[in-house]
């Protein structure tokens, strides 16, 4: 293989604003794939709240990132990814797709919990509020870190509107 496979792989609770954050300033990445478990359960639940088929989501997931990396194109893994766990074993995942010449950049959308509660308050489809502040303290006592699987790891300056 010629060129270096690559993903990105968001993490930030509900309402940090991974997916503005795609929109404004991944729009430049070339052939980009994204994956978004969300979107996976609406389409196998109608749902993207239902979490009763988590396990056929993840698998859906991992399956469309491999396809998307082994087709050339740019990841970009679009979830909460707040538990290490859940990180280490999808940059796992991820890394016997790329090998160890694959690149993966960890963007961490880090978003005041006040922020995040008003956006969610805000949105079409809300997550619980429990759920929200549950991922905001599991992000905050498990941070990512490098050591993860990540090639580099970039926490941005974004502060998207509350809007």
């Amino acid at each position: 293989m010629t060129e270096t496979m690559r993903a990105i792989v968001l993490i930030g609770i509900p309402g940090s604003g991974k997916t503005t954050y795609i929109q404004n300033e991944l729009s430049n990445v070339p052939n980009p794939f994204t994956v978004c478990p969300d979107d996976i359960r609406v389409e196998l639940a109608g749902d993207a709240a239902d979490q009763t088929m988590n396990h056929e989501v993840w698998l859906q997931a991992y399956q469309r990132a491999e396809e998307a990396l082994q087709g050339g194109n740019v990841l970009i893994f679009d979830a909460t990814n707040a538990k290490r766990l859940d990180r280490v074993v999808l940059l796992d995942h991820l890394r016997s797709v790329m090998g160890p010449e694959g690149f993966i950049k960890g963007i961490w959308v880090k978003t005041p919990l006040e922020v995040c509660m008003k956006r969610n308050a805000n949105r079409g489809r809300t997550v619980p509020e429990v759920a929200v502040e549950r991922m905001y303290h599991q992000l905050e006592a498990e941070p990512p870190r490098l050591y993860e699987g990540f090639n580099q790891l970039y926490v941005p300056d974004f502060e998207p509107s509350l809007a």
